[in-house]
């Protein structure tokens, strides 16, 4: 089973460098004289000529909504995978990343509401220092790989999906603003026939991606955040062809979908930004949330579950290669960037700083990870 995993690693590698490329681009264009560009691309509509009619789609919608459904797809069958078949198939495999990944939820959330209880117009944003970024997360592992049992990799890739079903969970249920019934039922029936074609052992692509596509539709004007189809869809294709899928457009995802989303999210002025910025209630809640938060809910709960014998171990691995992994799990670029722009509207103060306590947070994990990684290295 190491071989997979070590090509995913590598793979993993790319994708964060090239993350890391569209967010520098993104950041370099903000506070330059080509700002007024980037905004122009980032607010952009584009044109669909049907027919005799031209249709017009915002840009950023189609990132964050089309695009990103396309990227949550891989989410739902990665996750699928490993349910069926990989590091969460049985009960002793799941206990420890799930309930690691639950506190490290928690305590990131409890971190921001305390920050930021008495702004009700800041507390929308309380998912925004919880997740975790896989891609991220993994490249920098891939970094040190030498240095890091592929035991705690695998918990990390699994801790890294649980968090991402969780983050799904919470765009659906606490992110929706208005529920259209009529899109509601059409949803369901959508799922229906998904699950119907499943149960038949139809193996066809097309019909589960045309089913897939009317779903979207439908999500989108039923309040519902149109990413959760994507998981959705991901759950309901037979694990084969979804494998077939995922492989098919994991490139895609991970070298086109995923710079472009860090080019259009990761803008943010820093003109006005100075040292004491860190007090604002919003950037300490996402820079302490997933710098602070991720650790302690992460490392607490993995310490006391492998000491009361709950959990066991991960093989060859000790508390220190555990703890470097909950550092490591601060790193929520994507998934919080995008969390962020759900919570908060897209002209908003709110939103920049949310983004700022992101990136901050984000770079102090993957920092002081790196560094503790070779202080380790170099002990040895």
């Amino acid at each position: 089973m190491s071989r997979p995993f070590l090509l995913f690693f590598r793979d993993a590698l790319d994708k964060g460098l090239l993350l890391v490329l569209g967010t520098i681009v993104a950041i370099f264009l903000s506070n330059s004289d080509s700002a007024s560009i980037y905004n122009a691309i980032i607010h952009a509509d584009l044109e669909i000529k049907y027919i005799s009619k031209i249709i017009s789609i915002p840009a950023h919608l189609v990132v964050n909504d089309i695009l990103m459904s396309i990227f949550f797809l891989v989410v739902g069958i990665e996750i699928k995978k490993e349910m069926v078949s990989g590091h969460l198939a049985s009960r002793s495999q799941r206990i420890l990343p799930i309930l690691c990944a639950v506190f490290g939820v928690i305590t990131p959330l409890i971190i921001y509401i305390t920050l930021n209880h008495k702004i009700p117009g800041n507390v929308v944003g309380w998912a925004i220092p919880t997740a975790t970024d896989i891609a991220f997360t993994v490249a920098v592992m891939s970094m040190f790989s030498s240095k890091i049992p592929q035991s705690i990799r695998i918990f990390v890739t699994a801790l890294a999906i649980i968090d991402d079903l969780i983050a799904v969970i919470a765009i659906a249920i606490f992110y929706t603003e208005t529920i259209n019934l009529v899109c509601i039922i059409g949803i369901i029936l959508c799922i229906a026939i998904l699950w119907i074609l499943n149960k038949m052992f139809v193996e066809n692509l097309k019909a589960y991606i045309f089913i897939g596509i009317i779903m979207l539709i439908l999500f989108h004007f039923s309040g519902i955040h149109t990413t959760v189809s994507g998981v959705i869809l991901g759950f309901c294709i037979p694990m084969h062809s979804a494998e077939r899928l995922a492989k098919s457009i994991q490139k895609f995802v991970a070298y086109f979908i995923m710079p472009i989303f860090a080019f259009f999210n990761s803008g943010i002025s820093l003109n006005s930004f100075e040292l004491n910025s860190l007090a604002n209630p919003v950037i300490s809640g996402v820079f302490l949330g997933l710098f602070f938060g991720k650790q302690i809910g992460i490392f607490g709960s993995f310490f006391l579950l492998v000491k009361s014998k709950i959990a066991s171990m991960p093989n060859q691995s000790t508390f220190t290669d555990a703890y470097i992994a909950s550092i490591l799990c601060g790193i929520g670029f994507t998934m919080s960037l995008f969390v962020a722009s759900l919570a908060f509207d897209q002209n908003s103060l709110e939103l920049v700083e949310a983004k700022a306590g992101i990136i901050i947070g984000s770079i102090a994990s993957c920092l002081y990870g790196a560094l503790l990684l070779r202080i380790r290295h170099s002990n040895n």
